[in-house]
């Protein structure tokens, strides 16, 4: 009679660290929607649409790249780290969505879910993929050197939160001028 088959160590490690990071950055995403309300706090109510996107640009991935700086190793690719912002920018774009479509605007046009979703969603994965590339940079530099700088993502920081900010002053100016009382 044959022994049944146990799993190795390294392979229960591995699924371990895979659904330990997984499930921080999907939590990370819905609690960074809480950032979104200090923006105006931060940065005043005049750069409100630059801080803002500031503030959830960083707050998105902010779970991983506290993995990365803490926890690098459970960090085994490249492709994972681009997977776990991704995941965490999903949550939070599906819990501002739905913020914004039954709390802010219970009373809306159709034509809000349809930029919500169709339009928002993709502007927070496209922008954390973006910056999901410079944090892979200071993973890279943290296993070479083991030090924390945040010099290998800022470009890619920046990059995002000016995609972002651009996409919230047109969003503003469309509103105002072709699309008035379209919330």
């Amino acid at each position: 009679m044959q022994q049944p088959s146990r799993p190795n160590k390294a392979s229960s490690k591995f699924f371990l660290c895979l659904l330990g990071s997984l499930l921080v950055c999907l939590v990370s995403g819905p609690l960074a929607v809480l950032s979104a309300f200090a923006a105006p706090l931060i940065v005043g109510q005049p750069l409100f649409l630059i801080g803002a996107a500031a503030v959830e640009e960083f707050a998105k991935p902010l779970a991983l790249i506290m993995l990365v700086e803490r926890r690098s190793k459970i960090i085994i690719s490249s492709a994972q780290i681009i997977f776990l912002a991704l995941v965490g920018a999903a949550a939070f774009s599906v819990a501002e969505n739905l913020l914004y479509i039954h709390v802010y605007f219970p009373s809306h046009a159709a034509s809000l879910i349809r930029v919500r979703w169709w339009a928002c969603t993709p502007l927070h994965l496209g922008t954390t993929a973006i910056f999901s590339l410079g944090i892979r940079r200071l993973w890279l530099k943290i296993g070479r050197d083991g030090m924390f700088e945040p010099e290998p993502f800022l470009p890619y920081y920046i990059i995002a939160v000016a995609v972002h900010a651009t996409y919230n002053i047109t969003a503003i100016i469309l509103e105002l001028t072709w699309f008035p009382g379209a919330a």
